[in-house]
């Protein structure tokens, strides 16, 4: 009996462990939504790789911003946010850098709190500061990613989507050739991830509840002592 008793011990802990371990790495894994080196009043925008996929097959550019916009809202953190997402993508009709073009040249961050580039022309002027790899939920996905773009962010000649060949990117890549956005081409009848990022946000400043006052301290004890001579009466 104390045999089994100290089994069941064992696996007691074990069990909570095994949970807390499991707790520590989803919490890991959230996406982070707001920069911290961030002051409030600054403005940014976010970035991610869809961690879900679909075909290049069409070529109307509002097919895979409706895409990556359901990705985003199916995240309760980025739904929060009230963003427009678009793809990082061209058709034959509309380049990348004119699909994510903002009129405010803000800081673009992924959800583990790195910063991608400085702005959106940033993204195609050179190398990116981090690689694109971060999914919605902030968890890290290494793949191939469609496009339809070159590394300066113009539609690829005859290889955007919808074209039956298609450039893609390599969400691993940050270096100084553009790999992220062009690294080879594929069928558009494949299913691959896409690039999402957001419409500009801003910092909110954080709400300060004021600490309540002698009198107001008077009164909650007053309510606590109450509600303790209740119970053990």
């Amino acid at each position: 009996m104390y045999r089994r008793a100290f089994l069941y011990g064992l696996f007691g802990i074990f069990a909570a462990v095994l949970s807390g371990f499991l707790s520590l790495s989803a919490a890991l894994a959230a996406p982070v939504t707001v920069p911290t080196e961030l002051s409030p009043g600054e403005q940014y925008r976010l970035a991610f790789v869809t961690s879900t996929l679909r075909d290049a097959t069409s070529s109307d550019i509002a097919d895979y911003n409706a895409f990556v916009q359901g990705v985003a809202d199916s995240q309760a953190e980025l739904a929060a946010l009230g963003a427009t997402w678009t793809a990082i993508a061209s058709t034959a009709t509309v380049d990348a850098r004119d699909n994510v073009a903002e009129p405010d040249l803000v800081r673009i961050y992924l959800l583990n709190d790195t910063k991608l580039a400085n702005d959106d022309e940033d993204l195609f002027t050179g190398a990116i500061h981090e690689a694109p790899n971060i999914t919605e939920a902030g968890s890290v996905f290494n793949t191939n990613v469609w496009t339809g773009t070159d590394a300066s962010g113009f539609g690829v000649p005859g290889q955007t989507l919808g074209s039956g060949l298609v450039e893609f990117g390599h969400s691993a890549d940050s270096g100084s050739f553009g790999d992220w956005l062009s690294f080879g081409v594929g069928f558009d009848i494949e299913v691959l991830p896409f690039y999402a990022i957001s419409s500009v946000l801003t910092v909110e400043a954080p709400i300060v509840v004021p600490a309540p006052g002698a009198a107001g301290l008077f009164v909650v004890a007053l309510l606590v002592f109450a509600h303790t001579r209740r119970t053990v009466g």
